[in-house]
């Protein structure tokens, strides 16, 4: 038996959820016909990740309110964001304390500028909020905003996925196991050493 992760991609309407990436296709339609599992799921593993919509920083107008205690703190953000070219139109404060910092959208097509921005601001969350009005985006910096910066994504490092390094890297026992001399397949309430051996 062989458990593979399905590769998937941030859906950024919504930061909690996560959708299938083209490349998954391919390790479906190896389980669909049951053959090639273990090679789909490497290539899969190894393909590069979609590359996430963005434009040009002027090409982004956002608006940029202050949810926290920090005086001037919009202002401060809105000039280092002008400095790299995003077009601020202006600043403010939010009608609510934020705890986290949040980048507000009306509408799927700012998605490109959505995430433009928010590879500016690490950490930030992303919301759709339909009532937003015209084309610009709300940037809500809350208490936990750590400034601007940019966003590095972490290398991911493909593992192998033979029954024997799953069962190393991930625990457990595989099916090509004796497990009357593995003690792993002992693990737990019922071990062998309550029976009396």
């Amino acid at each position: 038996m062989h458990f593979v992760q399905v590769p998937v991609a941030t859906y950024p309407p919504n930061p909690n959820w996560v959708r299938w990436p083209a490349r998954a296709a391919a390790l479906f339609r190896a389980i669909a016909r049951d053959n090639h599992i273990l090679k789909a799921a490497r290539r899969a593993g190894r393909a590069k990740p979609e590359p996430v919509p963005t434009v040009k920083p002027g090409s982004v107008q956002l608006q940029v309110l202050n949810g926290t205690s920090v005086a001037g703190l919009a202002a401060t953000t809105a000039n280092q964001l002008t400095a790299r070219g995003f077009k601020v139109a202006g600043t403010g404060n939010a009608t609510a304390a934020a705890g986290s910092t949040t980048i507000e959208y009306a509408s799927a097509s700012q998605l490109a500028q959505v995430n433009t921005l928010q590879q500016q601001i690490p950490g930030a969350q992303v919301k759709q909020v339909p009532g937003l009005q015209g084309g610009t985006i709300d940037l809500v910096l809350g208490s936990g905003f750590k400034g601007v910066g940019t966003h590095k994504a972490r290398a991911h490092r493909a593992r192998s996925t033979s029954a024997a390094a799953l069962s190393k890297n991930y625990g457990g026992v595989n099916g090509g196991a004796n497990i009357c001399r593995q003690s792993a397949a002992f693990t737990g309430p019922d071990s062998p050493t309550m029976f009396g051996n």
